[in-house]
């Protein structure tokens, strides 16, 4: 806090020469805040000739607050827009504080109204590629839920779409078909494949010739 003062700089004399608010210390109760090493300076008016000033900056960000014409003047100069008024309300750190305390629990309420949605999209037994979901205030899906049959066998998986876009649950929809397909495939080749090894064994057993029979005939055997 820079300045405590009596009334609003609004009702201070005003400088027309830089819209600077004048501080009579006999006129008004106030207390300056500043760093008490103040930079002299000298600034040319037009048509005035050169003004002297004894400038004062703030403690913290050391940017200039105040200017005097004489370093012991009970006058004091306050400098357009270097100070806002904080009349009755809470220092500005607080209330950005308190801003973003009040963001912070908005967004823990759209947490618990996705989390009560969730419990809400409990799976049912529905027909296969059934999709059921609910919508939020703007008409967005917030969960979608997804029935699917496979091999005789119902299952459901509920997913959001804040994560996953419907481009990717298809894409995923197709692998899935894809792996599906591919075991049952390679399941009938197997069982294929044993038959055929069955009939490919009896085959060469069937192959083998008989002996030959000895060729009967006049002539003796020497």
């Amino acid at each position: 806090m820079s300045l405590i003062l009596d009334c609003t700089l609004e009702q201070l004399p005003l400088r027309e020469a830089d819209n600077a608010r004048v501080i009579d210390a006999n006129a008004h109760a106030n207390k300056l805040t500043y760093n008490p090493a103040p930079k002299m300076i000298y600034i040319r008016r037009k048509g005035k000739g050169i003004e002297k000033q004894y400038r004062y900056n703030c403690r913290n960000c050391n940017l200039p607050l105040y200017y005097r014409h004489n370093s012991d003047s009970h006058v004091t100069f306050v400098m357009s827009n270097a100070l806002h008024k904080n009349k009755g309300e809470k220092p500005l750190a607080q209330l950005l504080a308190a801003e973003a305390k009040a963001k912070a629990g908005n967004n823990k309420n759209c947490i618990s109204n996705i989390s009560i949605a969730h419990v809400a999209t409990t799976p049912t037994v529905a027909p296969s590629g059934e999709n059921s979901g609910i919508l939020d205030d703007s008409g967005k899906k917030v969960m979608v839920t997804r029935h699917t049959k496979n091999m005789g066998k119902f299952s459901s998986v509920t997913v959001s779409t804040i994560d996953e876009e419907e481009d990717e649950i298809e894409a995923r929809e197709i692998a899935d078909s894809y792996a599906n397909n591919a075991r049952i495939i390679e399941k009938q080749l197997q069982r294929k494949g044993g038959k055929l090894a069955d009939l490919g064994a009896k085959a060469k057993t069937e192959e083998i010739l008989p002996p030959q029979k000895k060729q009967r005939g006049t002539l003796l055997e020497r």
